[in-house]
């Protein structure tokens, strides 16, 4: 799994060998998309130079927010790139829009409302930005990056 984070964070230009504590942040956004508001754990650097990359880690069925903390060593993992690393809820959605419920637009809750809400509250470089998942979230990965593909590296 180490060879797999080094691997992504090296295609998208990072070093690895700057040290950049990071700090694990419980955030939460009202979205419109879904009309609802939802938690997010946000892991950041402690100190950093300028604009930085994102990666968005989506989880999988019956998961939430929490799962990439509380099940993975993320944190260890991650504790010298510097980066932002973006972990939403977003249920048991697959990570689309809904067509049988028009309040459900967890594409677009994704896509829109939480990336702008990150991008205006840190400091981001929106020209490197990276998005993995588990199982539905890899499914959800997949389908958003194809959504704007110009977007995701």
């Amino acid at each position: 799994m180490i060879t797999r984070f080094v691997l992504y964070f090296s295609l998208l230009g990072l070093s690895i060998s700057s040290v950049a504590q990071q700090k694990l942040i419980l955030d939460s956004l009202y979205s419109p998309s879904i009309d609802a508001h939802k938690k997010i754990y946000i892991l950041v650097p402690e100190k950093a130079d300028g604009p930085l990359p994102i990666l968005y880690l989506l989880h999988g069925a019956w998961g939430d927010y929490k799962n990439w903390t509380e099940n993975t060593r993320l944190q260890e993992i991650a504790k010298d790139l510097p980066m932002i690393i973006v972990m939403p809820d977003a249920g048991n959605s697959f990570y689309v829009n809904s067509i049988s419920n028009p309040s459900q637009k967890y594409a677009d809750y994704i896509l829109e409302d939480l990336s702008d809400y990150v991008e205006k509250k840190y400091s981001v470089d929106t020209a490197r930005l990276g998005i993995a998942g588990l199982s539905m979230g890899g499914y959800g990965a997949f389908y958003l990056a194809s959504l704007q593909p110009e977007r995701f590296l």
